[in-house]
């Protein structure tokens, strides 16, 4: 939620709701108008009232903690404690803080209010959304003088050892003048606490992720660097510089498509910039420090640097949060205008369980029956529940599914796909063995985007077989052609969208352990296990199993992982029947 001016669809004349009225008065402030909501409450144009003179005009957040999870409560009481440590002409000034207790139990009714300086020209976005709207292009001069501005804050942050990760035209402040941006919402910022200067989460705006950051790796300062490199873009040619109709169109977007030049209206020497910092190897884009030291911005940097007057309310920050309690009161109930309407940190997109596809080639086994879906393709109702009596989990029964992709592909036609119940288990066991891997969002993405040799966001057949073998998820060779036959169907090549929304709708994870639990799996140690590698596969299962039901066998047979040559993995294997007997515990 940036400190600027009033946000654009929330009229300054919107009531202010009467807990917040009370609280701001409590602190001894008194409020102005609504500036706008944002990802963890409310922002206000307000004026202290027990302070002699003119009155200067502040904003105050206010955020009711008891209505927040306890991470995006931590997140809220982070950014105080953050922006009472940074002092920079070009970041946002803090004033104070205090927390408000209108409840007698810890966390109930308890209100965050962070006061912070008031940036009157509003968030850069706006400005340049206004500029697209008007043909109006930024001139250079502008946008490197305010870019210079913006490199000079982050580098501040940075040397502070700390990580913005929501970098953003929304998150850049201007003045009355346009002429001076301040940094704004660390809300997801976080303290580097290690030399090794990463943080391994995935956070931040979409059209602003870097490339490691879409692969699921350790987010670094190179990745603030990438988000200022959108910016700058942004600033350029007034549109983001990676567009896409899908979250998943988007990561591939960034991760292996370029962006179109700026206009030439601008030096080479920018659109060189913008390059640097828009390089998709993070360690070749260049630090705070290094970007203005070039000689396109010396003009800009080595000016004399601006005077700023000390602002009334920080001369002396408190070295705690003030509590203001007020226990009279009853807690005030969940407002709409807490509501985030901003984006919140995205979730990967491969990230959840589940998948469906075409069907198999003459002479295949024949598809077994699955647990029914809850995933059916666009457009048509749901599947009636199960009839009195009977489980989903225990209602097998043959059935393919027809899934319409919801994302739109690289040519921007919607492709019907249909997934064998037999593909759906081993696509669902692929997806389990990347998720059990470290840092394994997203290398999917990237494994693609190294086979797509046209650029078009497809695999041809051949290339196709081969990404998924480099995958290492344990497909034997015929599972493979069972998947490429599947997804391909009479198409000349299979899309990311197409393998994206396959693997997105694979089974669940509770749907899996159904088919594990139909199996009543007896195996107890790796050596039970590891003496079986020798027996044929069906064998092997049946000599494990206590149920005689052969559709029981044949699912669990697909959920084994195989070597390429379709034997079983059995040390893979024990390690999955190890794990998930953890997990039954644990449960």
């Amino acid at each position: 939620m940036a400190a600027g001016a009033d946000e654009p669809g929330c009229s300054s004349e919107v009531t202010i709701i009467r807990p917040e009225l009370q609280i701001l008065a409590a602190g001894g402030f008194r409020c102005l108008r609504l500036l706008g909501r944002g990802q963890y409450g409310t922002a206000h144009l307000v004026e202290c009232t027990d302070k002699p003179g003119e009155p200067e005009q502040v904003v105050a957040k206010v955020v009711f903690l008891d209505h927040l999870k306890d991470k995006d409560r931590a997140l809220a009481l982070q950014e105080v404690e953050l922006l009472k440590r940074l002092k920079h002409p070009n970041v946002v000034q803090h004033h104070t803080s205090f927390l408000h207790h209108r409840g007698t139990t810890p966390h109930t009714g308890e209100a965050l209010v962070n006061v912070m300086e008031y940036c009157a020209g509003g968030d850069l976005r706006v400005w340049l959304e206004n500029c697209a709207a008007a043909e109006e292009r930024l001139p250079e001069e502008s946008v490197l003088s305010l870019f210079v501005q913006m490199l000079k804050g982050v580098g501040y942050v940075h040397s502070c050892r700390i990580l913005h990760r929501d970098l953003k035209t929304s998150n850049m402040l201007l003045d009355q003048d346009h002429r001076i941006v301040k940094v704004g919402d660390f809300g997801i910022a976080r303290v580097l606490e290690s030399t090794t200067a990463v943080a391994a989460t995935m956070l931040g705006t979409p059209y602003y992720m870097s490339p490691e950051v879409c692969k699921g790796e350790p987010y670094r300062d190179k990745s603030d660097m990438w988000s200022l490199g959108c910016v700058l873009y942004e600033m350029c040619r007034l549109r983001h510089a990676f567009e896409s109709q899908s979250l998943l169109g988007l990561v591939y977007c960034i991760v292996s498509e370029h962006y179109d030049p700026i206009p030439d209206v601008y030096a080479s020497e920018v659109s060189e910039l913008v390059g640097l910092l828009l390089a998709k190897n993070a360690d070749e884009r260049p630090t705070a420090e290094q970007a203005l030291a070039l000689p396109v911005l010396q003009p800009y940097s080595s000016a004399e640097p601006l005077e700023f007057p000390e602002p009334a309310f920080g001369r002396t920050a408190p070295a705690a949060i003030k509590v203001i309690e007020e226990d009279s009161s009853p807690p005030p109930p969940p407002p709409e205008e807490l509501v985030s309407e901003g984006p919140r940190p995205p979730p990967s997109p491969w990230s959840q369980a589940s998948s469906t596809l075409p069907g198999t080639r003459p002479g295949e086994l024949a598809a077994k029956p699955l647990p029914p879906k809850r995933v059916v393709a666009t457009g048509q109702p749901p599947p009636p529940p199960p009839g009195p009596g009977v489980s989903s989990a225990s209602s097998w029964r043959p059935r393919t599914q027809a899934l319409l992709n919801s994302s739109v592909g690289a040519r921007g036609a919607r492709q019907n796909v249909e997934i064998s119940d037999e593909v759906q288990v081993i696509l669902a066991r692929a997806r389990q063995t990347l998720l059990r891997r470290p840092r394994a969002k997203g290398n999917w993405v990237q494994a693609f985007a190294r086979h797509d040799t046209t650029g078009l966001g497809e695999l041809s057949p051949e290339q196709f077989a081969t990404f998924l073998q480099s995958l290492s998820v344990g497909l034997s060779l015929r599972e493979v052609d069972l998947i490429v036959a599947c997804l391909l169907g009479d198409r000349p090549a299979v899309s990311l969208a197409v393998f994206g929304e396959a693997i997105e709708h694979a089974l669940s994870t509770g749907e899996m352990d159904a088919v594990l639990l139909a199996t009543e799996l007896a195996g107890e140690s790796a050596e039970g296990l590891a003496a079986l590698a020798g027996q044929h596969p069906v064998d092997a299962v049946t000599s494990l199993a206590t149920s005689p039901d052969p559709d029981a066998l044949h699912r669990f047979l697909l959920w084994l992982p195989k070597n390429l040559d379709g034997s079983v993995d059995w040390a893979t294997a024990e390690e999955w029947r190890a794990s998930s007997v953890k997990s039954s515990k644990a449960g």
